[in-house]
C-alpha cells in the first residue's frame, strides 16, 4: 500500500472518503425516490411486528448516540395495507433523522396506535423541532434544515411518498417537549389479508451497523478476524 507523504495528502484522502460516502448516500436515496413513483398494489402487513423488528435493529445505532428508544404498543398485531417494504423503509429513514438530531441521553419514542379505518405509527424526539414553515419545507425533496449534517435531504420526502402510495399519510407536529413528533397513518385491513408469516424484508438504505453491497442487498458486516 502506499504511504501518505504529508498530512496534506491525509486531508485529500479524508474529503475523498466524505464525498465518495455522500455521493453513496444521494445515489441509495434516488433508487429509493424512483421506487416511490412505480405503481404497487398495498398488501396487508403486521404492522406491530414491522415497528418492533425495526426498532430492535435500530437499537445498536442509538446505544452508540447514547439515546434511549421507547416502543409503546397498544396490541400484539395491527393489521395495515402499504407497499411491499414501506413500512421498514419510512421507520428507517425516520428513525435515523430522530437519532442523529436528538441530544445525547434523551428520548426517541415509538407508539404503535389502533384506529378505526386507519392504525398509525408515530416517532417523537427530544430535538430541537422545526418551525411550521420548516415543517412544510421538510417533505420536499433535497430540502435539509442543517446543512452541516450529511445527507441528502431526501428522507422524509421518500418516507412522505412512500406513505401516501400505500393511501396513507405522513405528517409533521410538535413533540410535547419541543422536538419533532412524525405520525404515520395507513388503511387498517381485516388480519386474515396477512399472507402468513412475513420475514424481514430487504432495504435500500440499510442502519448504520449495516454494509449495501452493489446489488442493493443488506447484508450484516464481515465478521473480525
Amino acid at each position: 500500500q502506499a504511504s501518505l507523504s504529508d498530512a496534506a495528502d491525509a486531508a485529500q484522502v479524508e474529503l475523498a472518503i466524505d464525498e465518495i460516502s455522500r455521493l453513496s448516500t444521494l445515489v441509495s436515496d434516488l433508487l429509493q425516490l424512483a421506487r416511490t413513483d412505480r405503481r404497487e398494489t398495498p398488501v396487508a402487513h403486521d404492522l406491530t411486528s414491522i415497528v418492533a423488528y425495526r426498532v430492535d435493529t435500530w437499537s445498536a445505532a442509538a446505544d452508540v448516540a447514547r439515546i434511549h428508544l421507547d416502543l409503546r404498543t397498544e396490541r400484539d398485531h395491527l393489521t395495515v395495507l402499504a407497499i411491499p417494504g414501506a413500512i421498514e423503509q419510512i421507520l428507517d429513514n425516520v428513525l435515523d433523522n430522530a437519532i442523529a438530531i436528538a441530544p445525547p441521553d434523551t428520548t426517541v419514542t415509538i407508539a404503535v396506535e389502533p384506529g378505526t379505518t386507519s392504525h398509525r405509527f408515530t416517532i417523537t424526539d427530544d430535538g430541537p423541532g422545526l418551525s411550521d414553515d420548516d415543517k412544510d419545507r421538510a417533505l420536499r425533496r433535497f430540502w435539509r434544515g442543517d446543512t452541516q449534517r450529511p445527507g441528502s435531504g431526501l428522507g422524509l420526502a421518500i418516507a412522505d411518498s412512500l406513505a401516501r402510495a400505500s393511501g396513507g399519510t405522513l405528517n409533521l407536529h410538535d413533540g410535547p417537549t419541543g422536538g419533532l413528533r412524525v405520525v404515520v397513518a395507513l388503511p387498517s385491513s381485516a388480519p386474515d389479508q396477512l399472507l402468513g408469516h412475513e420475514p424481514p424484508r430487504l432495504r435500500l438504505r440499510p442502519p448504520p451497523n449495516e454494509t449495501l453491497d452493489v446489488s442493493g442487498i443488506a447484508t450484516p458486516p464481515p465478521a473480525d478476524r
